[in-house]
């Protein structure tokens, strides 16, 4: 249970050489665009190459309360290590970032 996104669940799969993580959130407001530009923005980013050896996870699907995310890794330390990173970045970070994008829809004529 987040503070912002309320109720969310977590499954891992993991792979050779990755793991994929299906992130569900009570909250619809998961945008994967979005998501990969705030963790730029934030300095997420670069936490994440200074885990992952240069790499950066990926967003594979994104639906407004469902994300999968390709980590870069097999090693169930460092996968958890970045998502619980991840999750409460998503919760304050992201969560805040969100009031920008009413911004865009600011459109006068």
């Amino acid at each position: 249970m987040l503070k912002n996104l309320r109720k969310v669940t977590v499954s891992a799969e993991p792979y050779v050489n990755e793991t994929r993580y299906i992130v569900k959130t009570e909250k619809p407001v998961l945008k994967g665009g979005f998501i990969a530009k705030v963790s730029k923005e934030t300095g997420l980013t670069e936490k994440e190459k200074e885990l992952f050896g240069g790499k950066t996870p990926r967003i594979i699907f994104s639906a407004p309360d469902t994300l999968i995310l390709v980590v870069p890794s097999s090693d169930p330390k460092i996968c958890r290590e970045y998502m619980s990173i991840f999750l409460k970045w998503l919760d304050t970070r992201y969560w805040e970032a969100l009031e920008q994008i009413k911004e865009y829809g600011k459109i006068t004529v």
